[in-house]
């Protein structure tokens, strides 16, 4: 079976599942299949090695193709439910006593009875579950009661409307059962006013994206188990955990099954594109995405079992970090240092640079570095990972691993560079000692070194 072929039967296993679980669910599966090709599998053989869709779709609490238990569902909400229940009771005593008080049609003599015309609106028809009797045709019913009939059937109509609606929200929170208990808070303030932003959660997602205007926008959700608070403290937007709740509180828990099928609403922040303040996420089981900023300070993301991904950004310093997962630089530009570090996770570094230092580091990860640059030194340290990289550059350059190859291509010509490198058990394109102005720091073991300059 090929990877596209198996991300398309697990999309149809999934499909009963909620969205998020669901994105979750295939993020999760191609990072597996992405790690088990970087270590040298190929293709079918990396698919084989997966569980398969069904199986993971029956682990995340749902066959393909399960249907809901309507009765086993509650009406989201009790206003709605006795809404439906009055209009529903009014329709059944109008029509009653409409059918009731009917006086009986007189009969003209030697009269032809015709046959009855069949129903040609949804007024006759009895609708599919509802506890509505059938109604004769209008034309059958005296002009002197047809208009209650009328305004019955209509009653009747908007409560089954309602009913259905109300089922089907039901149905939505019973797969989404992670939602439950949650209300959503938005508070917004003047972002020109702020110095600083500083978002404290647990087991959230958080996504800071920009908007036109002046305001700082700061969507969150809040519950009795997990309460949160927002508001500014000294120029500080700030969200954080209120009195003894488990929020902002480390979770130890680590299982697909847990973190897939117990998904959180996200903390989501609006701050104009341009906005001058510091940033700090700190969350935990949750991913962080932020990009679209171009004059951000200093930005300090963290979380664990959880990407982070930052895009199109310019600011003056850089702090990632995460456990068991990937970090992503893309079109990153700090005009100090940027620091990455994950364990268990690759970490993907595109057209970003450093006004100092830039380090990755990792553990049990690959490090793919692509037109990647450092005023300073740039790093990128692994162990049992690949390093790959193209047209890197900076003062100084480590590239080192264990039980894993170091590829790719350096900015510059081989004469600049003074080379420190060697390799056990693998094949070295470099030269072991070389002198030069610029450091080159290349080793690994039990895995080759193909590495070029250009440009």
């Amino acid at each position: 079976m090929t990877r596209e072929e198996y991300m398309k039967k697990l999309n149809e296993a999934l499909s009963v599942l909620p969205e998020k679980t669901q994105e979750a669910a295939r993020n999760f599966c191609e990072e597996m299949l992405d790690d088990r090709m970087e270590d040298g599998m190929d293709e079918e053989s990396a698919v084989a090695a997966m569980e398969s869709p069904e199986a993971i779709a029956l682990r995340l609490g749902s066959e393909p193709g399960e249907s809901i238990d309507m009765g086993n569902l509650k009406l989201p909400n009790r206003d709605d439910y006795l809404q439906f229940a009055r209009l529903a009771d009014e329709a059944l005593e109008g029509v009653d006593k409409a059918l009731q008080d009917a006086p009986e049609p007189e009969k003209e003599e030697n009269a032809t009875p015709e046959a009855p015309e069949a129903p040609k609106d949804a007024e006759s028809r009895e609708a599919p579950g509802s506890s509505v009797p059938p109604v004769p045709p209008m034309q059958n019913i005296p002009e002197n009661i047809r208009g209650i009939v009328e305004n019955a059937l209509e009653a009747a109509r908007q409560g089954l409307e309602m009913g259905s609606k109300a089922m089907r929200e039901a149905g939505q929170q019973a797969r989404q059962p992670a939602q439950d208990g949650y209300e959503q808070r938005i508070f917004t303030c003047d972002a020109d006013a702020l110095r600083g932003v500083c978002l404290v959660c647990s087991n959230m997602p958080v996504a800071v994206r920009p908007c036109q205007g002046s305001k700082a926008t700061l969507t969150y959700y809040t519950s009795k188990d997990e309460p949160y608070q927002a508001g500014v403290q000294n120029g500080v937007l700030m969200l954080e955990p209120l009195g003894k709740g488990r929020s902002g509180m480390k979770f130890s828990i680590f299982g697909l099954r847990f973190f897939l099928n117990h998904p959180q609403p996200t903390a989501e922040l609006l701050l104009p594109a341009d906005a001058l303040v510091d940033l700090t996420v700190r969350t935990t089981n949750g991913s962080v995405k932020i990009g679209g900023f171009s004059a951000l300070c200093a930005v300090d993301l963290q979380t664990s079992n959880s990407r982070i991904e930052t895009q199109a950004l310019t600011c003056k310093s850089m702090a990632l970090t995460t456990s068991n997962a990937r970090l992503v630089l893309d079109q990153v530009l700090a005009k100090q240092g940027i620091a990455a570090k994950t364990s268990n996770g690759r970490i993907e570094a595109q057209a970003t640079g450093a006004g100092n230092d830039l380090t990755m580091k990792t553990t049990n990860g690959s490090i793919h570095a692509s037109r990647t640059v450092a005023k300073g030194n740039l790093e990128a340290v692994t162990s049992n990972g690949s390093i790959q990289t193209e047209q890197i550059d900076a003062q100084g350059i480590v590239l080192k691993t264990s039980n894993g190859s170091i590829r790719g291509t350096i900015h510059g010509s081989p004469e600049d560079w003074a080379i420190d490198s060697g390799t056990s058990n693998g094949r070295n394109s470099l030269p072991k000692q070389q002198p030069g102005r610029k450091a080159l720091y290349v080793h690994t073991s039990n895995g080759s070194i193909q590495v070029g300059f250009e440009g």
